[in-house]
């Protein structure tokens, strides 16, 4: 009998159980001795449904065993009914399987035998295999470990030549410090050079200027002589001015600061004598220059018993009273007047007022205050017009000497 068939049978019991308990309790009313009768069967038959049930289910333990043998995996749920064409199924899988399965025709304990003869061969198969799984398994492992190995020494011998990269870089990098360091030391002296050949360039293009300057400054200086010796020549006897006065010691002529005399100025004094022939009598030096008159001293005589005396005539052939003199002035005048006010008096007394120092220029006139350059006060001394009379040999006089000789 099959599973399906003994399930079936159960339930009949239950459903005859179940009537028998109806007509027992029916038979209750017809009398207590059948009512026994129907105990004891009852009883009889609740015994076989145990031990059919008993049976039932050594025959479902005997089922799972025989479905984990037939390939049933290990979580799979076997049914309260085991199916038996399942497992039909699964030993005709197995029968194309294995040669030791014939035919669908055999017993079922055939079919097992055949199954576990399999079930043993695949097991010493599995065995054999993983005996040599584990072999490769060592190999592999003997082969990881001379990897491991050779990937210590490339490790190590990588370490080791970045160090020496550092180590280089390292180098390197002070060595590029100190290129950059000297290449930037190059540059400050290129630069001091360049700004020291630009410096020379200009102070030599300013000396250049100047020497010009110079040049034509003598150059006229030059032209104003020539012009003098020329008239000279042609006029030999002209004077440039006269004694008005004299004493043992000074003199006094008739040229003063409106025809351009300057302190320290020498003249040869003469008189004419027969055929209007020049007599030298000796040289006087200008000590004080005068608006229209000056005083000198009497540097020489020729002869001290013929001194010189008012009338005597006075030649020097670099003064020219006919040329006005100019003047500049530096710094702020000192006194009551002002820089206008002693520029008009000096136009007013024949003399002419530049504002910058030329070759024409015969007097620098230095105040007593400094001059403001860019907002800072720099000394007379240090300015460059007080610089360009020094080149030019300018007359350099004080404020206060330009009043004595304008006699404020």
């Amino acid at each position: 009998m099959s599973t399906h068939e003994r399930g079936n049978a159960l339930i009949w019991w239950v459903i005859i159980l179940m009537v028998l308990a109806v007509i027992g309790g029916l038979g209750s009313y017809y009398g207590y001795d059948n009512y026994q009768i129907q105990l004891k069967e009852v009883a009889r038959l609740e015994a076989e449904i145990v031990d059919e049930k008993a049976t039932t289910a050594n025959r479902n333990v005997w089922l799972k065993e025989l479905s984990d043998v037939v390939g049933w995996s290990a979580t799979d749920v076997l049914p309260e009914r085991p199916q038996t064409d399942l497992i039909r199924a699964r030993i005709s899988e197995w029968q194309d399987k294995f040669a030791t399965v014939q035919s669908s025709d055999q017993t079922l304990e055939q079919v097992i035998d055949g199954i576990v003869s399999s079930n043993d061969a695949a097991a010493k198969l599995a065995a054999d295999t993983k005996a040599n799984f584990d072999n490769e398994v060592k190999a592999r492992g003997d082969l990881q470990g001379q990897k491991d190995a050779i990937e210590a020494q490339k490790n190590q011998e990588i370490s080791t030549v970045n160090a020496s990269l550092a180590a280089e870089r390292g180098r390197n990098t002070t060595l590029t410090g100190q290129m950059q360091a000297t290449i930037d030391q190059l540059r400050d002296q290129v630069s001091d050079l360049e700004t020291q050949v630009t410096d020379t360039a200009t102070a030599a293009k300013k000396e250049r200027i100047e020497m010009t300057n110079v040049i034509a400054t003598k150059k006229a200086q030059m032209e104003q002589l020539t012009e003098r010796l020329v008239r000279m020549e042609r006029e030999p006897n002209r004077p440039d001015g006269a004694v008005i006065d004299a004493s043992a010691d000074l003199v006094w002529i008739d040229r003063g600061a409106k025809h351009g005399l300057k302190r320290g100025t020498r003249f040869n004094v003469f008189e004419y004598g027969k055929g209007k022939v020049k007599k030298w009598k000796g040289e006087i030096q200008i000590r004080e220059v005068r608006q229209g008159e000056a005083v000198a001293a009497v540097v020489s005589t020729m002869d001290r018993l013929n001194p010189i005396v008012s009338g005597d005539m006075i030649a020097n052939p670099y003064f020219d009273a006919e040329k006005s003199p100019e003047f500049v002035l530096l710094g702020l005048m000192p006194g009551r007047f002002g820089n206008d006010e002693m520029t008009r008096l000096l136009v007013n007394n024949g003399a002419s007022v530049s504002s910058t120092v030329s070759a024409n220029t015969d007097f620098l006139v230095v105040g007593e205050k400094a001059e403001s350059v860019g907002g800072d006060d720099v000394p007379l001394e240090e300015t460059e017009i007080f610089r360009m009379a020094s080149l030019y040999g300018v007359e350099i006089i004080t404020g206060r000497e330009l009043e004595k000789i304008l006699r404020f």
